[in-house]
């Protein structure tokens, strides 16, 4: 169920208010990359109406997560992978120096080297469930699932896809 199916069911059983919990992240490969050392991801956040009598399907998904996975030291990221991928990837290439973590970033961190790398290509939750925490609930999640407990790192865009960055200066 979407969240403007349920919106309209609401609307139709005189609801003012649909209470939302329990979010979960359901994730799926989309197998585009074409390397090894990367794979790309979907992480859904879905979340369950706390009246499944009145719905037909009780879970409804209210955001999404694309990234990608990439083990560094297996291939040049920056002129492969991220490449390769797509131009929101390759917008992340300075982060990466041949098959590593650019050297100037990698000495930020006390574990070295970092092996891991998650790349938040793209996050969105619903309006009506912004201001939540539940993309940083998300990111959480995948940091979880998908990266080792010491070495990895995600990186992600400061700003929202929507929003040209160079009208937030000044």
């Amino acid at each position: 169920m979407t969240l403007a199916e349920l919106a309209a069911h609401a609307r139709r059983s005189g609801a003012d208010t649909v209470r939302l919990s329990m979010p979960t992240a359901r994730y799926r490969s989309l197998n585009i990359s074409e390397y090894d050392a990367a794979l790309d991801w979907c992480a859904q956040l879905t979340m369950s109406v706390d009246d499944p009598a009145e719905v037909e399907d009780e879970r409804v998904c209210v955001g999404c997560i694309d990234f990608l996975t990439i083990r560094l030291g297996e291939e040049h990221v920056a002129d492969n992978v991220l490449d390769s991928y797509s131009q929101t990837a390759e917008e992340f290439s300075a982060l990466f120096d041949g098959n590593w973590l650019d050297d100037d970033i990698q000495q930020q961190f006390d574990a070295t080297p970092i092996n891991d790398a998650v790349v938040v290509l793209h996050a969105e939750v619903a309006p009506p469930l912004r201001g939540h925490q539940l993309a940083a609930w998300m990111l959480t999640e995948i940091a979880y699932r998908m990266l080792s407990s010491h070495d990895g790192l995600i990186v992600l865009s400061p700003t929202p896809d929507d929003v040209d960055p160079t009208s937030l200066a000044g």
